[in-house]
């Protein structure tokens, strides 16, 4: 079969390459058994006297008739006429050699008989006639005992082959009825549904059967739609009638509708698909109905794509990389799990839009594909997280290929007018070494990469000894819950002059009510606040108690919030700080907004910005921690800064080691050299708080003034402290 698939009727419309028509090949059979009986008549002698005679009878006579016959009924195989003229040819052969009787007359039975099967009544009839009456003219002519009892014989036969005929063909008649009707329905359905119609005789015979209707909406065989009824089905539609579910269906068939699965069909380098429905007929017969449904596999495809990949980068998502793991792991394969977090995405998106957090995470999934071997499978999990499933890895191979990994991710990416860098924190699960299914490999792996990120490694495989202190992975799942039923408490500690003992301000610091653990420091915690990605909600609240502290207390005191660098990169938060200040009417100036020292530098100038924004409001900026970073002069200058910030490492020791005097005293002198205010963490005794005040220092924070205590409770404790804290000489608490 020669087939263009394309639109139905269109440029690309199916076409049958050149065939011969159906029953050209019965014709010329009839014509080259009679030219060979007929030369064999004249060869033989045996025949009789007269068998030249014979020979010529069926050259001359009967070979010129079936040619007039064809051309004057225009059909390529007029069957019924042929076997009239078969007939007659026994006759007037048997006339010319009266020898030969016998064998014509058994001749004409037989083709009376064989008409039963394939023609109407009325040729069965009209063959008796055409043997009858001249054979018998013939026997009264030349008698003989043969003639007399072969004659008794075929007037026996031939009444009952025309009853026969009769009765088959009325069989014949109810069931082309059934047959007509099943197909004008068919055809209704083909029509409105633009498919095609097959119909054959004999489903049994498979791509043998005869067609005996056929619908073409698609014009799929072109021109040789006409000429299609009563060729075999193989040769016309041989892709699909050799195709092996179809030939089991036909072998097989049930008098219910059997719907296959879509069959591909593939010619000129076009694939299309089509699905085949097959009906049984009355008659025995079957119909094939043959849709196209290119389209429709395609949406499905379409969907099943979609379903198991990711929309934004095309990797595999959650459930695919799953179920390939899930696969693998059921065949005994060796795996290794890469899980891969993205670090201070989150910043990148807050900054730049999440356009631009859309394209960073494109082109790392493209760094992936190009860090991994063909088979292994690259996923994204949702965010910025990303997993790789590595069937069958050395260990030495798996280690170079994470090293590869985390130096592309470290690479920087032009986006837009901007240059963002980021990293990542890589967790590497192994199995059946870490775990035999699929969710204990990605839970272990997920469990290294919380270690990497932790630690603030590139990558860590996973181990046993990191599944010992499961309550961090409690405190992760239980996180988002805690701030959802506002477990986040804040507690103040005062901030004092150290040179009147009076409180000055405070601080606002967060913890954790947890339910059964207790109140829970931020050092216990905070690192899991980022891992889960809660540090904005953090800070919110951090700073809405902060302001609303400063609200209650009624007094010009100072109240210090902390903020990351992550908060300090949201290109909202100076409008989020004017909206809490507005809300609770507290004047911008008594707001002081923290910073550590390490996280003062920032190449890409958005932190400058906001801070930049912030001090325009009035709320004053202070770097914490500080003697702990990396900050140079240049930078502390460049930035709207009125509050330095003591590391309490340096302070605690200042009395015992000369070393880390030195380096206080260096620092407030820094400190008011660049017109900044100097307050002092970690002071725990009045020998500290002394030497602070000989080196000029003027604010302090320690124990030895007040340790924190819920915000609640500070109105209460301002109320009955000291009017210096000095003079109570001891601790306060």
């Amino acid at each position: 079969m020669c087939m263009t698939m394309g639109a139905p009727g269109g440029p690309a419309a199916t076409t049958l390459a050149t065939r011969t028509p159906s029953g050209v090949w019965p014709f010329r059979m009839r014509m080259i058994v009679v030219t060979a009986v007929g030369l064999a008549a004249i060869a033989i002698p045996a025949v009789g006297e007269n068998h030249v005679a014979v020979g010529l009878v069926l050259l001359l006579f009967a070979l010129p008739m079936q040619l007039v016959v064809r051309r004057i009924t225009r059909q390529v195989n007029p069957a019924g006429w042929l076997d009239i003229i078969a007939t007659l040819s026994a006759s007037a052969a048997a006339f010319v050699e009266p020898s030969v009787w016998p064998a014509a007359m058994l001749f004409q039975m037989l083709n009376a008989g064989g008409s039963v099967a394939f023609l109407a009544p009325r040729w069965t009839f009209s063959l008796g006639a055409a043997s009858m009456i001249p054979m018998t003219a013939i026997a009264i002519l030349h008698p003989g005992p043969s003639q007399v009892a072969m004659l008794v014989v075929a007037g026996l036969v031939l009444p009952a082959l025309i009853l026969s005929s009769n009765h088959k063909s009325e069989k014949d008649k109810a069931s082309a009825e059934s047959v007509r009707v099943l197909l004008e329905r068919q055809h209704e359905i083909v029509t409105r549904m633009s498919a095609m119609l097959i119909a054959i005789d004999d489903p049994a015979l498979g791509p043998e059967a005869r067609i005996v209707d056929l619908v073409d909406r698609f014009g799929w065989v072109g021109d040789g739609a006409e000429t299609a009824i009563g060729q075999r089905f193989g040769e016309l539609m041989p892709i699909i009638a050799n195709h092996p579910d179809v030939r089991k269906a036909c072998a097989n068939l049930r008098s219910e509708p059997l719907v296959l699965d879509p069959i591909a069909v593939t010619d000129q380098d076009q694939t299309r698909h089509v699905e085949v429905e097959l009906f049984t007929l009355t008659s025995g017969g079957a119909v094939f109905l043959i849709e196209d449904v290119t389209e429709r596999e395609a949406s499905t495809a379409m969907v099943r794509y979609q379903a198991s990949h990711d929309q934004l980068t095309g990797l595999a998502n959650r459930d695919e990389l799953m179920e390939r793991a899930a696969s693998e792991l059921l065949a005994k394969t060796e795996l290794s799990l890469l899980l891969i977090d993205l670090n201070g995405f989150k910043d990148i998106n807050d900054t730049l839009g999440h356009y631009a957090g859309d394209e960073l995470l494109k082109i790392v999934s493209q760094r992936l594909q190009r860090s991994v071997r063909r088979g292994d499978v690259v996923a994204r999990l949702g965010g910025d997280e990303f997993a790789i499933l590595l069937p069958t890895i050395e260990t030495a191979r798996l280690t170079a290929m994470v090293e590869e990994i985390s130096r592309r991710t470290r690479e920087s990416t032009i986006i837009g007018n901007a240059s963002v860098g980021t990293s990542a924190s890589i967790g590497v699960a192994q199995a059946p070494l870490d775990a035999t299914d699929a969710e204990a490999l990605l839970q272990c792996a997920d469990i290294a990469m919380y270690e990497a990120k932790r630690s603030q490694s590139d990558y860590r495989f996973y181990e046993a000894a990191l599944s010992t202190a499961p309550e961090r992975l409690d405190l992760l799942a239980e996180i988002a819950p805690a701030f959802e039923r506002g477990e986040m408490t804040a507690y103040v500690q005062p901030k004092v002059s150290v040179a009147t003992g009076r409180v000055t301000g405070a601080e606002v610091l967060m913890r954790w009510d947890h339910p059964t653990r207790g109140v829970l420091a931020p050092g216990s915690f905070l690192d899991i606040v980022s891992v889960a990605g809660l540090l904005d909600e953090l800070a919110r609240q951090a700073l809405w108690r902060a302001v609303q502290t400063a609200a209650e207390i009624h007094e010009d005191l100072t109240i210090a919030v902390n903020m990351s660098a992550v908060n300090l990169r949201r290109v909202d938060l100076a409008e989020q700080i004017g909206n809490a200040l507005a809300s609770h009417g507290v004047a911008p100036h008594r707001l002081i907004v923290e910073l550590t020292e390490s996280e003062v530098i920032d190449e890409t100038g958005v932190l400058h910005r906001t801070l930049a924004e912030i001090a325009e409001l009035g709320v004053g900026i202070s770097v914490d921690d500080f003697g702990t970073g990396y900050s140079s002069f240049s930078h502390l200058r460049s930035l709207p800064l009125t509050e330095l910030k003591i590391d309490q490492r340096f302070v605690g020791g200042m009395v015992k080691n000369r070393s880390d005097d030195v380096i206080v005293a260096s620092m407030v002198e820094l400190g008011h050299n660049l017109g900044l205010s100097v307050c002092a963490e970690g002071v725990e005794d009045i020998t500290t708080a002394q030497r602070l005040y000989e080196l000029g220092c003027d604010m302090a924070q320690g124990y030895f003034f007040g340790r924190p205590m819920p915000a609640t409770d500070f109105a209460r404790w301002l109320h009955r402290s000291p009017e210096s804290v000095l003079d109570s000489g001891s601790v306060l608490d």
